[in-house]
């Protein structure tokens, strides 16, 4: 799979898993690596890619993978506000399937 850059995002529509792997593997890339693969910004995958609750519960709101002060104040109202497609009882459903499951 093709790790994901941030400017990648502004280019086409990615699907979940994708994603997913390029946030996953970013923090375990070499130096030279992550000099070559820009970071995806959590707010740039908000404003560019359609997400499901699941998704953003996961990787968005959990703060596992917020890198900057800017990311830590993500919130489910900033999430429904970029996301409209995403109920807010939707994002509830998946902060209770999210409890049940690790990775």
């Amino acid at each position: 799979m093709n790790q994901i850059t941030d400017d990648d995002l502004y280019l086409r529509q990615y699907d979940v898993e994708s994603l997913a792997y390029s946030i996953k593997v970013w923090p375990f890339l070499s130096r030279d690596e992550r000099l070559r693969y820009k970071r995806i910004r959590l707010y740039s995958l908000l404003r560019t890619q359609t997400l499901t609750g699941d998704f953003c519960v996961r990787y968005i709101l959990n703060g596992r993978y917020s890198y900057t002060e800017e990311e830590d104040l993500i919130t489910d109202r900033t999430i429904l506000r970029l996301q409209p497609h995403i109920s807010k009882e939707e994002l509830i459903k998946a902060w209770t399937r999210y409890g049940k499951v690790h990775e």
